[in-house]
């Protein structure tokens, strides 16, 4: 929502970026890291106020590697993100890994006005955008009777 500390932690986000994009490397039981690439695709996607993917690039640089990604927001702008989850089970790790009972969801992510001010340094106060973040959750229909393992919807 905005670049404070207590609301963008570095240690937090990092984790974050680096957990979806080693996935395969740190939950795999052998020393193979490619043996569950399914897994290592999905990416995170961090939506973020204008003005602080510039602090992603420096900071994180695992955000914009992989499938992972950094989209900024001005006020009123939107981003739709596509997602998967599996409706089984409510362990995210354990839907990773579960290929079965796939459902998608389109993400609507919304930023809108709030009266804050950004300041992260000291000396860039309100140099990046503050918001508050709308977001709006569709499941979509999805027909996953396919015997052949192609699944377009949820790799």
């Amino acid at each position: 929502s905005h670049n404070h500390y207590d609301h963008l932690d570095y240690n937090s986000v990092k984790e974050i970026a680096k957990l979806m994009l080693n996935y395969d490397e740190s939950n795999s039981s052998t020393t193979n890291t490619n043996t569950n690439t399914n897994n290592t695709s999905r990416g995170v996607q961090f939506v973020v106020p204008l003005g602080l993917k510039a602090w992603f690039q420096s900071n994180v640089p695992e955000a914009f590697m992989g499938n992972n990604t950094t989209v900024e927001l001005d006020w009123h702008e939107q981003a739709n993100i596509s997602s998967c989850y599996n409706n089984n089970n409510d362990n995210y790790q354990d839907n990773l890994k579960n290929q079965n009972s796939k459902t998608s969801m389109d993400v609507r992510v919304t930023a809108v006005p709030m009266q804050h001010w950004s300041n992260r340094y000291g000396w860039d106060k309100d140099k990046t955008l503050w918001c508050g973040f709308s977001v709006v959750a569709t499941p979509l229909e999805h027909d996953n009777r396919s015997n052949d393992g192609n699944d377009d919807c949820c790799p």
